[in-house]
Protein backbone atom coordinates (compact mmCIF):
# COMPACT_ATOMS: atom_id res chain seq x y z
CA UNK A 1 0.00 0.00 0.00
CA UNK A 2 1.81 3.21 -0.84
CA UNK A 3 2.54 5.91 2.02
CA UNK A 4 0.17 9.10 1.70
CA UNK A 5 1.44 11.77 -0.44
CA UNK A 6 1.33 14.44 1.98
CA UNK A 7 4.43 12.32 4.33
CA UNK A 8 6.23 11.84 0.74
CA UNK A 9 9.35 13.77 1.28
CA UNK A 10 9.86 17.11 -1.70
CA UNK A 11 11.92 15.95 -4.59
CA UNK A 12 12.74 12.50 -3.41
CA UNK A 13 11.08 8.74 -3.86
CA UNK A 14 11.05 6.65 -0.33
CA UNK A 15 13.20 4.30 -2.00
CA UNK A 16 15.86 7.61 -2.25
CA UNK A 17 15.15 8.55 1.67
CA UNK A 18 15.56 5.06 2.94
CA UNK A 19 19.22 4.07 0.52
CA UNK A 20 20.65 7.18 1.88
CA UNK A 21 19.88 7.18 5.02
CA UNK A 22 21.23 3.52 5.11
CA UNK A 23 24.35 4.81 3.44
CA UNK A 24 24.58 7.38 5.81
CA UNK A 25 24.16 5.28 9.05
CA UNK A 26 26.38 2.95 8.33
CA UNK A 27 29.29 5.39 7.29
CA UNK A 28 28.64 7.19 10.98
CA UNK A 29 28.94 3.49 12.50
CA UNK A 30 31.79 2.82 10.78
CA UNK A 31 33.54 6.31 11.88
CA UNK A 32 32.13 5.44 15.31
CA UNK A 33 33.98 2.05 15.53
CA UNK A 34 37.44 3.46 14.14
CA UNK A 35 36.99 5.90 17.15
CA UNK A 36 37.98 3.07 19.29
CA UNK A 37 34.58 2.60 21.04
CA UNK A 38 34.25 0.03 23.15
CA UNK A 39 31.54 -2.36 21.22
CA UNK A 40 31.62 -4.65 18.81
CA UNK A 41 31.04 -3.06 14.88
CA UNK A 42 27.27 -5.10 15.30
CA UNK A 43 26.01 -3.30 18.10
CA UNK A 44 27.14 -0.13 16.64
CA UNK A 45 25.91 -0.88 13.66
CA UNK A 46 22.49 -1.50 14.65
CA UNK A 47 22.08 1.21 16.97
CA UNK A 48 23.21 3.85 14.24
CA UNK A 49 20.60 2.50 12.22
CA UNK A 50 18.37 2.07 14.72
CA UNK A 51 18.43 6.15 15.41
CA UNK A 52 19.22 7.72 11.86
CA UNK A 53 16.04 6.02 10.87
CA UNK A 54 13.95 7.22 13.83
CA UNK A 55 15.54 10.34 13.27
CA UNK A 56 14.30 10.23 9.76
CA UNK A 57 11.28 8.74 9.95
CA UNK A 58 9.86 11.29 13.34
CA UNK A 59 11.37 14.25 10.95
CA UNK A 60 9.33 13.39 7.80
CA UNK A 61 6.30 13.03 10.13
CA UNK A 62 6.84 16.31 11.95
CA UNK A 63 6.98 18.44 8.58
CA UNK A 64 4.15 16.39 7.46
CA UNK A 65 1.36 17.22 10.46
CA UNK A 66 3.22 21.26 10.20
CA UNK A 67 2.34 21.05 6.80
CA UNK A 68 4.99 21.65 4.53
CA UNK A 69 6.01 17.97 3.75
CA UNK A 70 9.77 19.55 3.46
CA UNK A 71 13.17 19.72 5.11
CA UNK A 72 12.88 22.23 7.73
CA UNK A 73 14.73 22.68 10.97
CA UNK A 74 12.06 22.65 13.48
CA UNK A 75 11.04 18.71 12.05
CA UNK A 76 14.97 18.13 12.29
CA UNK A 77 14.96 19.15 16.27
CA UNK A 78 11.88 17.21 16.62
CA UNK A 79 13.35 14.14 14.96
CA UNK A 80 16.54 14.47 17.05
CA UNK A 81 15.04 14.32 20.10
CA UNK A 82 12.42 12.13 19.76
CA UNK A 83 14.53 9.60 17.28
CA UNK A 84 17.48 9.17 19.40
CA UNK A 85 15.23 7.45 22.28
CA UNK A 86 13.33 5.60 20.22
CA UNK A 87 16.64 4.33 18.24
CA UNK A 88 18.29 3.33 21.71
CA UNK A 89 15.04 1.35 22.76
CA UNK A 90 15.20 -0.70 19.57
CA UNK A 91 18.72 -1.34 19.13
CA UNK A 92 18.37 -2.59 23.01
CA UNK A 93 15.68 -4.87 21.77
CA UNK A 94 17.89 -6.21 18.98
CA UNK A 95 21.48 -6.15 20.86
CA UNK A 96 20.65 -6.09 24.12
CA UNK A 97 19.59 -3.91 27.28
CA UNK A 98 22.87 -2.63 28.07
CA UNK A 99 22.81 0.19 25.41
CA UNK A 100 19.52 1.43 26.94
CA UNK A 101 20.48 0.97 30.16
CA UNK A 102 23.69 3.14 29.40
CA UNK A 103 21.28 5.67 28.07
CA UNK A 104 18.69 5.89 30.88
CA UNK A 105 21.14 5.63 34.08
CA UNK A 106 23.35 7.97 32.96
CA UNK A 107 23.30 12.18 32.54
CA UNK A 108 26.36 12.03 30.46
CA UNK A 109 25.58 9.56 28.43
CA UNK A 110 22.05 10.83 27.36
CA UNK A 111 23.67 14.07 26.48
CA UNK A 112 26.33 12.12 24.47
CA UNK A 113 23.59 9.90 22.55
CA UNK A 114 21.81 13.27 21.45
CA UNK A 115 25.21 15.27 20.56
CA UNK A 116 26.15 12.63 18.48
CA UNK A 117 22.62 12.72 17.02
CA UNK A 118 22.54 16.07 16.56
CA UNK A 119 25.95 16.30 14.91
CA UNK A 120 25.43 13.17 12.57
CA UNK A 121 21.77 14.96 11.25
CA UNK A 122 23.32 18.11 10.01
CA UNK A 123 24.79 16.78 7.44
CA UNK A 124 22.36 14.82 5.88
CA UNK A 125 19.83 17.71 6.65
CA UNK A 126 21.88 19.56 4.47
CA UNK A 127 22.36 16.95 1.91
CA UNK A 128 18.15 16.27 1.80
CA UNK A 129 17.59 20.32 1.66
CA UNK A 130 19.85 20.43 -1.31
CA UNK A 131 17.89 17.71 -3.16
CA UNK A 132 15.07 20.09 -2.42
CA UNK A 133 16.01 23.09 -3.54
CA UNK A 134 17.29 21.62 -7.07
CA UNK A 135 14.35 19.64 -6.99
CA UNK A 136 12.20 22.66 -6.94
CA UNK A 137 13.93 24.95 -9.46
CA UNK A 138 13.69 21.96 -11.56
CA UNK A 139 10.18 21.94 -11.24
CA UNK A 140 10.12 26.14 -11.90
CA UNK A 141 12.11 24.92 -15.29
CA UNK A 142 10.01 22.96 -16.50
CA UNK A 143 6.93 24.92 -15.92
CA UNK A 144 8.66 28.46 -17.06
CA UNK A 145 9.72 25.92 -20.20
CA UNK A 146 6.12 24.34 -20.55
CA UNK A 147 4.58 27.92 -20.58
CA UNK A 148 7.27 29.34 -23.36
CA UNK A 149 6.24 26.36 -25.50
CA UNK A 150 2.57 26.86 -25.23
CA UNK A 151 3.15 30.58 -25.70
CA UNK A 152 5.31 30.05 -29.17
CA UNK A 153 2.37 27.17 -30.42
CA UNK A 154 -0.19 29.75 -29.36
CA UNK A 155 1.84 32.79 -31.36
CA UNK A 156 2.85 29.83 -34.75
CA UNK A 157 -1.33 28.83 -34.50
CA UNK A 158 -2.22 32.75 -34.99
CA UNK A 159 0.55 33.35 -37.48
CA UNK A 160 -0.44 30.57 -39.55
CA UNK A 161 -4.54 31.41 -39.17
CA UNK A 162 -2.84 35.27 -40.34
CA UNK A 163 -1.22 34.17 -43.43
CA UNK A 164 -3.72 31.30 -44.28
CA UNK A 165 -6.48 33.87 -44.21
CA UNK A 166 -4.10 35.62 -47.32
CA UNK A 167 -4.60 33.05 -48.94
CA UNK A 168 -8.26 32.20 -49.16
CA UNK A 169 -9.57 35.44 -49.73
CA UNK A 170 -6.88 35.35 -53.41
CA UNK A 171 -8.48 32.48 -54.98
CA UNK A 172 -11.88 33.53 -54.29
CA UNK A 173 -11.44 37.18 -55.63
CA UNK A 174 -9.78 36.25 -58.52
CA UNK A 175 -12.96 33.45 -59.68
CA UNK A 176 -15.76 35.75 -58.72
CA UNK A 177 -13.82 38.29 -61.16
CA UNK A 178 -14.15 36.12 -63.85
CA UNK A 179 -17.62 35.23 -62.91
CA UNK A 180 -18.43 39.06 -63.16
CA UNK A 181 -16.86 39.32 -66.65
CA UNK A 182 -18.59 36.19 -67.78
CA UNK A 183 -22.14 38.08 -66.44
CA UNK A 184 -22.84 40.18 -69.69
CA UNK A 185 -20.93 38.24 -72.65
CA UNK A 186 -21.95 34.38 -71.32
CA UNK A 187 -23.97 34.08 -68.77
CA UNK A 188 -24.18 30.40 -69.49
CA UNK A 189 -20.62 29.90 -69.14
CA UNK A 190 -21.03 32.57 -66.04
CA UNK A 191 -23.79 30.01 -64.10
CA UNK A 192 -21.68 27.02 -64.61
CA UNK A 193 -18.51 28.55 -63.22
CA UNK A 194 -20.42 29.95 -60.05
CA UNK A 195 -21.71 26.14 -59.80
CA UNK A 196 -18.20 24.67 -60.14
CA UNK A 197 -17.10 27.48 -57.24
CA UNK A 198 -19.46 26.23 -55.32
CA UNK A 199 -18.84 22.41 -55.53
CA UNK A 200 -15.31 24.19 -55.23
CA UNK A 201 -16.43 26.08 -51.69
CA UNK A 202 -18.26 22.88 -50.38
CA UNK A 203 -14.74 20.86 -50.53
CA UNK A 204 -12.73 24.01 -49.27
CA UNK A 205 -14.70 24.97 -46.42
CA UNK A 206 -14.63 21.26 -44.81
CA UNK A 207 -11.26 21.84 -43.69
CA UNK A 208 -9.72 25.43 -44.74
CA UNK A 209 -9.95 26.78 -41.57
CA UNK A 210 -8.45 23.52 -39.89
CA UNK A 211 -4.51 23.00 -38.86
CA UNK A 212 -4.00 20.18 -40.77
CA UNK A 213 -5.73 17.99 -43.64
CA UNK A 214 -4.24 15.14 -45.41
CA UNK A 215 -2.71 14.94 -48.92
CA UNK A 216 -5.59 13.64 -50.18
CA UNK A 217 -8.25 16.06 -49.59
CA UNK A 218 -5.53 18.45 -50.52
CA UNK A 219 -5.35 17.08 -53.94
CA UNK A 220 -9.13 17.17 -54.31
CA UNK A 221 -9.54 20.93 -53.37
CA UNK A 222 -6.95 21.20 -56.00
CA UNK A 223 -8.93 18.80 -58.37
CA UNK A 224 -12.03 20.88 -58.32
CA UNK A 225 -10.01 24.00 -58.78
CA UNK A 226 -8.06 22.74 -61.97
CA UNK A 227 -11.40 22.00 -63.22
CA UNK A 228 -12.45 25.54 -62.64
CA UNK A 229 -10.08 26.56 -65.22
CA UNK A 230 -9.93 23.95 -67.11
CA UNK A 231 -13.35 25.22 -67.92
CA UNK A 232 -12.63 28.64 -68.12
CA UNK A 233 -9.82 28.32 -71.01
CA UNK A 234 -11.24 25.28 -73.03
CA UNK A 235 -9.87 22.39 -74.31
CA UNK A 236 -5.94 24.30 -74.43
CA UNK A 237 -5.55 23.85 -70.91
CA UNK A 238 -4.88 20.13 -69.54
CA UNK A 239 -3.70 19.15 -65.73
CA UNK A 240 -2.74 16.16 -64.20
CA UNK A 241 -2.82 14.89 -61.02
CA UNK A 242 -0.38 11.62 -59.46
CA UNK A 243 -0.81 11.10 -55.76
CA UNK A 244 0.56 7.13 -54.94
CA UNK A 245 -1.90 5.20 -52.87
CA UNK A 246 0.73 4.96 -50.00
CA UNK A 247 0.83 8.73 -49.22
CA UNK A 248 -3.32 9.92 -49.41
CA UNK A 249 -3.11 9.33 -45.73
CA UNK A 250 0.01 11.39 -45.14
CA UNK A 251 -0.78 14.86 -42.89
CA UNK A 252 -0.63 17.91 -44.60
CA UNK A 253 -1.00 21.68 -44.07
CA UNK A 254 -4.59 22.73 -45.94
CA UNK A 255 -3.97 25.62 -48.29
CA UNK A 256 -0.38 25.06 -48.56
CA UNK A 257 -0.20 24.05 -52.51
CA UNK A 258 -3.04 25.86 -54.03
CA UNK A 259 -0.71 29.11 -53.99
CA UNK A 260 1.53 26.89 -56.27
CA UNK A 261 -1.09 25.80 -58.83
CA UNK A 262 -2.52 29.49 -59.00
CA UNK A 263 1.00 30.97 -60.20
CA UNK A 264 1.24 27.85 -62.38
CA UNK A 265 -1.92 28.69 -64.21
CA UNK A 266 -1.94 32.87 -63.69
CA UNK A 267 1.24 33.51 -64.37
CA UNK A 268 2.25 30.18 -66.44
CA UNK A 269 -0.66 29.07 -68.43
CA UNK A 270 -2.74 31.83 -69.21
CA UNK A 271 -0.19 34.13 -70.26
CA UNK A 272 1.09 31.39 -72.93
CA UNK A 273 -0.17 31.68 -76.40
CA UNK A 274 -2.01 27.97 -77.11
CA UNK A 275 -2.02 25.06 -75.18
CA UNK A 276 -1.00 24.32 -71.50
CA UNK A 277 -0.52 22.19 -68.99
CA UNK A 278 -0.27 21.79 -65.10
CA UNK A 279 1.06 18.59 -63.28
CA UNK A 280 0.52 18.08 -59.71
CA UNK A 281 3.00 15.78 -58.51
CA UNK A 282 4.12 13.92 -54.68
CA UNK A 283 6.33 11.83 -54.19
CA UNK A 284 8.19 10.17 -51.52
CA UNK A 285 12.15 10.66 -50.98
CA UNK A 286 14.58 8.78 -48.69
CA UNK A 287 14.57 11.64 -46.44
CA UNK A 288 11.85 14.13 -47.52
CA UNK A 289 8.45 14.27 -49.09
CA UNK A 290 8.35 16.20 -52.29
CA UNK A 291 5.55 18.12 -53.69
CA UNK A 292 5.89 19.15 -57.05
CA UNK A 293 3.97 21.72 -59.57
CA UNK A 294 5.10 21.61 -63.03
CA UNK A 295 3.65 24.03 -65.82
CA UNK A 296 4.99 24.67 -69.45
CA UNK A 297 3.71 27.74 -69.62
CA UNK A 298 5.93 31.14 -70.12
CA UNK A 299 8.39 30.50 -67.20
CA UNK A 300 9.32 32.94 -64.75
CA UNK A 301 10.48 36.31 -64.87
CA UNK A 302 12.86 37.61 -64.57
CA UNK A 303 14.93 35.03 -63.21
CA UNK A 304 14.43 32.26 -60.60
CA UNK A 305 13.82 33.26 -56.89
CA UNK A 306 11.12 36.28 -57.74
CA UNK A 307 8.38 36.42 -55.72
CA UNK A 308 5.35 35.64 -57.10
CA UNK A 309 2.20 36.20 -55.07
CA UNK A 310 2.22 33.68 -52.20
CA UNK A 311 5.91 32.45 -52.44
CA UNK A 312 6.95 34.72 -49.52
CA UNK A 313 3.77 33.17 -47.63
CA UNK A 314 4.79 29.55 -48.47
CA UNK A 315 8.29 29.91 -47.46
CA UNK A 316 7.06 31.35 -43.56
CA UNK A 317 4.51 28.79 -43.56
CA UNK A 318 7.28 26.00 -44.22
CA UNK A 319 9.33 27.22 -41.44
CA UNK A 320 6.44 27.69 -38.79
CA UNK A 321 5.65 24.31 -39.63
CA UNK A 322 8.55 21.88 -40.22
CA UNK A 323 11.83 24.09 -39.73
CA UNK A 324 14.65 24.96 -41.17
CA UNK A 325 15.05 21.75 -43.53
CA UNK A 326 12.04 22.38 -45.38
CA UNK A 327 12.63 24.54 -48.45
CA UNK A 328 10.79 25.54 -51.65
CA UNK A 329 12.47 25.33 -54.93
CA UNK A 330 11.79 27.13 -57.91
CA UNK A 331 13.55 25.98 -61.39
CA UNK A 332 13.01 26.50 -65.14
CA UNK A 333 11.86 23.44 -67.40
CA UNK A 334 14.40 22.47 -70.25
CA UNK A 335 11.66 23.44 -72.63
CA UNK A 336 9.11 25.87 -71.55
CA UNK A 337 7.69 26.76 -68.06
CA UNK A 338 8.38 26.12 -64.63
CA UNK A 339 8.43 23.65 -61.36
CA UNK A 340 7.96 24.70 -58.04
CA UNK A 341 8.91 22.07 -55.34
CA UNK A 342 8.16 21.74 -51.86
CA UNK A 343 10.61 19.75 -49.93
CA UNK A 344 9.37 18.98 -46.32
CA UNK A 345 11.53 17.15 -44.18
CA UNK A 346 10.70 13.18 -43.14
CA UNK A 347 10.58 14.39 -39.14
CA UNK A 348 7.28 16.33 -37.00
CA UNK A 349 6.33 19.93 -37.54
CA UNK A 350 7.17 22.04 -35.50
CA UNK A 351 5.25 22.56 -32.37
Amino acid sequence: MPLPSRLSPEGLTWWQVVLYALIGNTLIASILWFAEIDDSYYSIWITSQAIGFSITSIHVVVAALLGSGRWTLPAMVAGVIGGVPLGVGLSSVICGPEIGTEFLGSGPAMLRYLAFGSLFSFPFFAFFKNRERIHALEQAQQEADLRSAEQKRSAVAAELRRLQAQIEPHFLFNTLANVQCLIESNPTAARDLLEQLNIHLRVGLKHSRATQTTLAEEFKLLESYLRIHAYRMGPRFRWELKLPDELRSVPFPPMLLQPLVENAVQHGIQPKVGNGKVALCARQEPDALVLSVADDGVGLHPKPGSSGFGLANIRERLALLFGPKARLDLKENANSGLTAELWIPRSDPAP
